[in-house]
């Protein structure tokens, strides 16, 4: 029996999966680099031994991860394209199917940042939920909502950071203490809580002087370290989604740069400074000895994060998904911890919940594209083409 030759449009169609799986594949891997750079210029270790950090960068988990995010965009692409030629259910319903399906791609992913990216998944699957209800009118709306959340998961992260640090991410939990630059884990134990009857003041071991030139002080170091790490991350997002902006107007492009880098900088040094101000102001003023209230920290943490205001609409979004992200992490743990309803006994969970969550979001991305961030629209954008058309 003869071979039956490929339609024009089938050949397109096979030869989209295998362009969208190498882009992901591509992009999967950069990212991983420029997380990995990130971490680097945060934790000083790319300026100390540049060498050594940059092979360490290069080995089998940048393709363990690239190929887990290659698997799942080519599944979801070759099933869109079957289910709209073979199905006849309506395509919505092809979106949430080839969603769920295709977040079986990050089983081969590393355990840890598959339950990582997992907690960043759903809270982007529970932001799309909200503004879709509130689009058809079925959730009000609410004045500054986006900073009032970030405010509330801020506050439980800096109350978990002072008081329950188990309940956080190892990694993130000894980032958010090396940006804090004057604390470190000897100095939370005995500050807020380790328990003491008399009260221990700031300049015994936290800091020299006093608290608002500290406060100044931690400002102006904070905005040289917050610039580097944004520049960084600002860098990798023009250079890998948006080159031909670069190349078509590169100084406006470069101008946008610059003024991205600055904002977020100022945001997190203002953040900074103005939560471990506030924590000392309360110290003093509560005059008691640790371990502190829980209050403290969640009063600091909701006025420093006022300061979210600072950033652009789209980027404010994406700091509250970051930050739930981390708060859903936190409620795990105290689930596994507590043993609720013996969750923390399913199995793959991190897998099932990744494929609900990416069935909600490319939902979202086909279906009701603004309940989703611009930053994810353009990231869908790059990996499965620009119209998306089967």
């Amino acid at each position: 029996m003869a071979d039956v030759p490929l339609s024009r449009a089938e050949e397109q169609n096979y030869f989209s999966v295998l362009t969208t799986a190498s882009k992901s594949f591509l992009l999967a891997a950069g990212l991983h680099l420029g997380v990995g750079t990130l971490a680097g210029v945060t934790s000083q270790k790319l300026f100390k031994r540049t060498l050594p950090f940059l092979r360490g960068l290069c080995n089998t988990d940048v393709v363990r991860f690239a190929s887990s995010v290659a698997l799942s965009a080519s599944i979801y692409k070759a099933l869109k394209i079957l289910l709209h030629k073979y199905c006849t259910i309506p395509e919505a319903w092809h979106h949430l199917l080839a969603g769920f399906l295709a977040g079986l791609g990050s089983t081969i992913d590393e355990p840890v940042r598959r339950r990582t990216l997992t907690l960043y998944m759903v809270a982007r699957a529970l932001g799309c939920l909200v503004i879709t209800l509130h689009k058809r009118g079925y959730l009000p709306s609410v004045p500054h909502f986006v900073p009032l959340v970030f405010g509330a998961c801020q506050g439980l992260i800096v109350v978990a950071v002072a008081r329950y640090p188990y309940l956080l991410p190892p990694s993130y939990y000894n980032a958010v203490v090396r940006w804090s630059m004057y604390y470190d884990e000897e100095k939370l134990e005995m500050y807020m809580r380790r328990r003491q009857v008399d009260f221990i003041p700031c300049n015994a071991l936290l800091h020299q002087g006093s608290c608002h030139i500290y406060a100044w002080k931690d400002f102006v170091a904070g905005m040289w370290l917050y610039s580097k790490m944004h520049g960084v991350m600002y860098s990798i997002s023009l250079f890998v989604l948006s080159p031909t902006s670069l190349l078509g107007n590169p100084v406006r492009a470069v101008t946008q740069f610059l003024k991205k880098t600055l904002i977020s900088a100022t945001f997190l040094a203002v953040n900074g400074a103005a939560v471990k101000y506030v924590v000392c102001l309360l110290r003093n003023a509560w005059g008691g000895g640790p371990p502190i209230p829980h209050l403290i920290p969640a009063l600091a943490a909701i006025v420093g994060s006022s300061s979210v205001v600072l950033e652009r609409p789209s980027r404010q979004l994406e700091l509250v998904y970051y930050v739930m992200s981390q708060v859903l992490y936190s409620a795990w743990r105290l689930i596994c911890v507590k043993k609720i309803l013996g969750l923390n006994k399913l199995p793959w969970g991190s897998v099932w919940f990744q494929c609900f969550s990416l069935a909600i979001l490319m939902y979202g991305y086909e279906s009701e594209r603004d309940s989703i961030s611009p930053l994810l629209h353009t990231t869908l954008n790059f990996l499965l083409g620009r119209n998306n058309q089967v």
